[in-house]
């Protein structure tokens, strides 16, 4: 049975548990009280009596509702999924990474850019370069000059002279 009187010595106040109405200051059980049937039982372990000034005990984790207890699963899903991953991405890190480059790695690498034949690339750029060139002499060469009935249609036909005579 539990016991409801307040501890000897000192000043003490009685800590109602959740769900019991808060009692009024200075209040004490009277010898062989009983709370009401209609009130809920208390937590296990319930102080009842705590020193005076001290603030009443914060209900019980059980008490917690609904919505906390997903937000509180809620966290903690994300927390273990997120080391999950720190855990795999490091793992794969040090997995998957190619071995070291050396000198001789580099020596290597060098080598096999400077003995590239480039004479296939070399070969199609030339030849376009000739072709821009005689497009651009062709532009720059001047048109033959037209007749018509026998006279020049160019400067010539100007001065009056005839075709011949130029």
């Amino acid at each position: 049975m539990t016991q409801y009187g307040a501890p000897g010595g000192g000043s003490w106040q009685f800590n109602a548990p959740p769900g019991w109405p808060p009692p009024e200051p200075g209040w004490a059980p009277p010898p062989n009280w009983q709370p009401e049937p209609s009130w809920p039982p208390a937590p296990a372990n319930w102080l009842f009596w705590i020193p005076v000034g001290y603030a009443p005990a914060v209900p019980p984790p059980e008490s917690r509702s609904t919505r906390a207890r997903v937000v509180l699963g809620g966290k903690i899903l994300a927390g273990v999924l997120t080391l999950a991953a720190t855990v795999a991405g490091a793992w794969i890190t040090l997995v998957d990474r190619p071995e070291p480059y050396t000198i001789d790695h580099w020596k290597v690498a060098a080598n096999a850019t400077c003995e590239r034949d480039f004479g296939n690339v070399q070969l199609p750029l030339y030849a376009a370069t000739l072709q821009v060139g005689r497009r651009g002499l062709a532009a720059r060469r001047p048109a033959e000059p037209h007749h018509d009935g026998g006279r020049p249609i160019d400067g010539s036909a100007r001065l009056g002279l005839p075709c011949h005579e130029r």
